[in-house]
């Protein structure tokens, strides 16, 4: 927690969500803002969310990633801010709920 009482999650921490709450905020975000956050992330990151999806989601989003490498830095780290957003909007809603600071520290 920061001084201002809320969670300090940033784009990288995704990998600590469980299965439900990970597929929960990539449901809530369009696939343009996943996609763009995804642009040179680690590869830990991209196992992780790929985790989630079936076979063929899992291909369709490998295809659609590969038709993003014009992605500059700049909408990367926008991208990745909107899903930080986002899991803040949904936590503070009580929808995500299972996740741990503590694995993130």
């Amino acid at each position: 927690m920061n001084n201002n009482g809320e969670l300090d999650f940033i784009f990288e921490h995704l990998v600590f969500l469980s299965n439900r709450d990970l597929w929960l905020l990539l449901a809530e975000t369009d696939n343009v803002t996943i996609l763009q956050a995804c642009q040179r992330a680690d590869d830990v990151i991209l196992i992780r969310i790929r985790s989630v999806f079936s076979k063929t989601a899992c291909d369709y989003f490998n295809d659609d990633l590969s038709k993003f490498w014009m992605t500059s830095d700049e909408e990367a780290s926008r991208a990745r801010r909107r899903m930080v957003r986002i899991f803040h909007k949904l936590y503070r809603r009580g929808i995500l709920k299972d996740w741990n600071l503590l694995y993130a520290a």
